[in-house]
């Protein structure tokens, strides 16, 4: 299989090995830039490799929460 995938063959890959990651979170991921990705036209191509050093928490650590704008925590102001 190709390690260089666009973000729905990730997903596909990931749950085929048992990963439950949904499309969502992978594209929230790729935004914030918490897993590496090259943008190639309107889609992402990112190195499968990558991708499970996140999600396995390879760096020893656990990943920093997503950050969030103060609006949109539960409706307050």
């Amino acid at each position: 299989m190709p390690d260089m995938l666009k973000p729905r063959s990730c997903i596909e890959r990931l749950h085929s090995e048992g990963y439950a990651v949904s499309e969502y979170a992978l594209r929230q991921w790729l935004r914030t830039g918490a897993i590496p990705a090259r943008k190639a036209g309107n889609s992402f191509l990112l190195y499968y490799p990558n991708v499970l050093r996140y999600i396995r928490c390879e760096n020893g650590q656990d990943n920093p929460p997503p950050t969030t704008h103060p609006a949109n925590s539960f409706g307050r102001c």
